[in-house]
C-alpha cells in the first residue's frame, strides 16, 4: 500500500565572523610563516546515485593551525563553501547526469595553505519510462599466462560502462576469488595450492543498474594436473543409433560439470552428478565420430578425454514415432512426488523415451509405461518446461511437451527456511494459512552489494492480488536489518544493501494487509509474487 511519507528536516549553521587570516580560535603569531598545508578526506558514501534527488558530500580536514574552510567542487563547478567543521555541502542529480562525476574538497588554513582530495561519484539515474539496459564491456588478462610450476598469477580486467562500473568480480571456475570496486581492477591469485594444469580464470563486470558481462582467459601451469583427472570416461553403445557417455569421478577427486563435443560441437552438458550424455544418430551421421569430454573441477581445473567411435546405422525408409504426454497441464503447490507419462508409438518399435525438465534430461525410461517421477521444492518455483522425447530404433524422434507451473508454499520458520543464492529467483505465493509469511535464507559475505526483489502485479504476474512486503533479518534470525513495502514498481517490494557481516541471512515474505492489521488475514490463491536476489 502506498503512504504519504512525512519528514521533518532541522538544518542549523552556525556562523562566525573572523578577521581576516586568523582562523577562529587560533591565534596567528606575527611574523610566523606556516607552510604546512591542510589534510583533508572526502567521503561521498557508497559511490553510486541511482534516484534522483541530494547527495549528502562530508570532509574531514585538519591542520597545525587550523582549517579556515572547504570548498566542494564536481570538477570546475562549485557547489558551496562550509567554513566550520563538520564540512559538508549537498549535490543534486537527475537522470541527464549520468556518468562519472569527479568531486573534490579544497581545504584552506588560515596561512593561505590548500590541500585537496577527491572522489568518484557515478550517477547511474534511470530516466522517465526508461531502464539502462546497456551491459558493460569488460577484457581479463593474466600475468604470466603460462607457468612452468605452480605460483602467483595477477589478473587484471578492464572494464566500462555507459552509467559506470561499480565492480568487476574475479573468479577461479566457479570459486569466488574476491572484488575490485576501483580501477585499474586487479586480483592477485595463488596456485601453489591448486598445482598444475588448465585454470580458468572469469571477471564479472556489473554497473549499477545490475547489468553484467563476462570475460575469461586461460593460465596453464605446467606438470601432471592433480585434478580432475581423477575420472573414468567410458562411452557405451546401447544400439546402431544410441550411445551414452558417462564419467565417473574416482574418491578425492572432485567434478562440478562434464561438456561433451561430437566432432567439435557441443551436444550435451551435465552438472549433475551420475554424469551422463545420451546421443542418437542416423545414417547422415555414419563414419568415424571424435567425441572430447571436458570435465571441469569447480576450482578452475579442465581435463579433457578423447574418445572414437564409428557410427553404421542402416538407412531404412522408416516412419518416425509419435508421443503425447499426460497430464498435458498441472500446477504443483505440494512438495510430493509428481508423475508424468508419455505415450509413445513406432511402427518398428520404441528405443527410449527421454524426459527433459527445462532442457536438461532429468529421467530415461526404456520400457512401456514411459514415466518419470519428479519432486519439487519452493526454491524451484516458477514455470517448467517438461518435454518427452522418443526416438526409435532407427534413431529418429518425436517430442511432446507440457507446461509445470510450481508454486509451493516457503516455510513459515527461521529453522525450515527455503534456501535461495545469490543470483536466483523463486515464484512463491502467500496461501495456506490465513497469516502466511514465506522465509528463505541465504549465505553472503561481509559488504557484499545486493538487490532483493519482491514483484507481483508490477513483475511476472500482472494479476496478483499480492502487496508485498519483505524484510531481511540478521544471522540472528531475529533483528531486522532491511525492510521494504513499495520501493519497487507499482505495488512491489525492492530493497538494496550492503551485508554488514559474514552469515547466513533470513528473508521474510508477506502480505502488507498481515503487516499493517494484526487481526486481518489474507490467503488468496492469487498472491503469486517472484523473489529475486542478485548482486548490483
Amino acid at each position: 500500500m502506498k503512504r504519504p511519507l512525512c519528514f521533518l528536516t532541522l538544518l542549523t549553521s552556525l556562523l562566525c565572523a573572523c578577521g581576516p587570516g586568523s582562523a577562529p580560535g587560533v591565534p596567528v603569531t606575527p611574523g610566523s610563516a606556516d607552510t604546512v598545508p591542510p589534510a583533508v578526506r572526502l567521503n561521498v558514501g557508497e559511490g553510486v546515485v541511482k534516484t534522483s534527488g541530494a547527495v549528502p558530500l562530508r570532509a574531514e580536514a585538519s591542520d597545525n593551525v587550523g582549517v579556515v574552510s572547504v570548498a566542494f567542487y564536481d570538477g570546475e563547478r562549485l557547489l558551496g563553501t562550509d567554513r566550520e567543521a563538520p564540512f559538508e555541502a549537498t549535490v543534486s542529480y537527475a537522470a541527464s547526469d549520468n556518468g562519472a562525476h569527479t568531486l573534490r574538497a579544497v581545504a584552506t588554513d588560515a596561512a593561505g595553505n590548500r590541500s585537496e582530495a577527491r572522489a568518484t561519484l557515478t550517477v547511474a539515474i534511470a530516466g522517465a519510462g526508461a531502464t539502462d539496459t546497456q551491459l558493460p564491456t569488460v577484457r581479463l588478462s593474466a600475468t604470466p599466462q603460462t607457468l612452468t610450476a605452480p605460483g602467483p598469477v595477477d589478473l587484471t580486467a578492464t572494464a566500462s560502462d555507459d552509467t559506470g562500473v561499480t565492480g568487476v568480480t574475479f573468479y577461479r571456475g566457479e570459486t569466488r576469488l574476491g572484488e575490485d570496486t576501483a580501477a585499474p581492477y586487479t586480483f592477485r591469485d595463488d596456485l601453489t595450492a591448486v598445482g598444475a594444469g588448465a585454470w580458468v580464470y572469469r571477471a564479472v563486470a556489473s554497473d549499477a543498474a545490475g547489468n553484467a558481462a563476462e570475460a575469461t582467459t586461460t593460465v596453464t601451469v605446467a606438470g601432471q594436473p592433480t585434478a580432475p583427472q581423477g575420472a573414468e570416461v567410458a562411452v557405451l553403445r546401447n544400439s546402431p543409433t544410441s550411445y551414452t557417455v558417462t564419467v565417473r569421478p574416482v574418491p578425492g577427486f572432485p567434478v562440478s560439470r562434464v561438456e561433451v563435443y561430437d566432432n567439435g560441437r557441443l551436444v550435451a552438458t551435465d552438472d549433475q552428478a551420475p554424469y551422463s550424455a545420451d546421443l542418437t544418430y542416423t545414417a547422415a551421421d555414419n563414419g568415424p565420430r571424435t567425441l572430447l569430454v571436458k570435465v571441469f573441477d569447480g576450482r578452475g581445473g579442465v581435463a579433457e578425454v578423447t574418445r572414437t567411435l564409428n557410427v553404421d546405422v542402416v538407412a531404412t525408409g522408416d516412419a518416425p514415432p509419435t508421443v503425447s504426454l499426460a497430464p498435458d497441464a498441472l500446477t504443483v503447490t505440494r512438495e510430493e512426488p509428481v508423475t508424468l507419462t508419455a505415450n509413445a508409438q513406432d511402427d518398428r518399435g520404441i528405443d527410449r523415451v527421454e524426459f527433459l525438465l527445462d532442457g536438461e534430461r532429468v529421467g530415461v525410461s526404456r520400457e512401456a509405461p514411459y514415466a518419470v517421477s519428479l519432486s519439487f521444492g519452493a526454491a524451484q518455483g516458477g514455470t517448467r518446461v517438461l518435454t518427452a522425447r522418443a526416438y526409435d530404433a532407427a534413431g529418429q524422434t518425436a517430442e511432446a511437451r507440457t507446461t509445470l507451473t510450481v508454486a509451493i508454499d516457503a516455510g513459515d520458520f527461521v529453522d525450515r527456511a527455503t534456501p535461495i543464492q545469490i543470483g536466483q529467483s523463486i515464484d512463491g505465493v502467500i496461501a495456506g494459512s490465513p497469516r502466511d509469511i514465506d522465509i528463505y535464507r541465504f549465505t553472503g559475505t561481509a559488504d557484499d552489494r545486493l538487490r532483493l526483489s519482491v514483484g507481483g502485479q508490477g513483475g511476472p504476474f500482472p494479476n496478483s492480488t499480492l502487496d508485498p512486503y519483505v524484510q531481511v533479518l540478521l544471522p540472528d534470525g531475529k533483528t531486522v536489518f532491511e525492510q521494504d513495502d513499495d520501493s519497487g514498481p507499482g505495488y512491489d517490494a525492492e530493497l538494496l544493501f550492503n551485508l554488514p557481516q559474514e552469515g547466513t541471512y533470513y528473508i521474510v515474505v508477506t502480505s502488507f494487509r498481515i503487516l499493517d492489521d494484526p487481526r486481518a488475514t489474507d490467503d488468496r490463491p492469487t498472491n503469486l509474487y517472484r523473489l529475486s536476489l542478485s548482486r548490483r
